[in-house]
């Protein structure tokens, strides 16, 4: 993996979590019901649709945003997930529900007994992606700040209506971050355990 990349990843398996709702110690994901997977297989046949509904946010939602319960009791502000501190915003929640709704998925739930590639695991991985996008800041806007205390902390733009992710305070290296665009094509192979294994495919 590049060591580029590391920031990245991490960021990604926080989000995952956020999304996922497994922000509490050993939370087992639930399985989607098999009425969502009937009603998304029934709205989707092609790759190419999903990924079209998840990048154009003008595309219809095929849900009422109000019907998504992904982060509906999701408390905003700073949280602790893993080594990091992620401050939790109300953008980010509008934001991913109504990504969610142009995919008509109510909950983000990964079906863990079918194919990572499957249609259904296609939408939650573009739905991953996508709601990542504006949490990760371009290359060479992360920077590491130090404070009185020695905390180091990344920073984005004044503007940046994204989560702000604090680092470890062991890195003290000033690292640049590819924008995801430029990151080799990732793909998330589901895990029996809780949460999501991310591998990289080569180009």
């Amino acid at each position: 993996m590049p060591e580029a990349f590391a920031s990245t990843r991490d960021a990604l398996y926080a989000h995952i979590k956020i999304i996922w709702n497994l922000l509490e110690q050993k939370t087992i994901p639930s399985p989607p019901h098999p009425d969502t997977l009937t009603e998304f297989n029934g709205r989707f046949s092609d790759p190419s649709e999903i990924v079209l509904a998840a990048d154009d946010a003008q595309s219809p939602s095929l849900i009422p945003v109000k019907e998504i319960v992904s982060l509906k009791s999701l408390k905003l502000g700073r949280r602790k997930i893993g080594q990091g501190i992620v401050h939790l915003e109300e953008f980010f929640v509008e934001y991913t529900q109504a990504t969610l709704a142009r995919l008509g998925l109510r909950v983000w739930a990964p079906d863990l007994d079918d194919s990572p590639h499957s249609l259904y695991n296609e939408a939650c991985r573009q739905a991953a992606l996508k709601t990542l996008e504006p949490v990760i800041p371009p290359k060479k806007q992360v920077t590491k700040a130090t404070g009185g205390s020695g905390r180091r902390s990344k920073k984005t733009k004044k503007n940046n209506p994204s989560n702000e992710v604090e680092g470890n305070e062991d890195n003290e290296e000033e690292k640049d971050l590819d924008d995801l665009s430029n990151l080799p094509k990732i793909a998330i192979g589901l895990s029996p355990v809780n949460h999501f294994l991310v591998g990289l495919v080569p180009r």
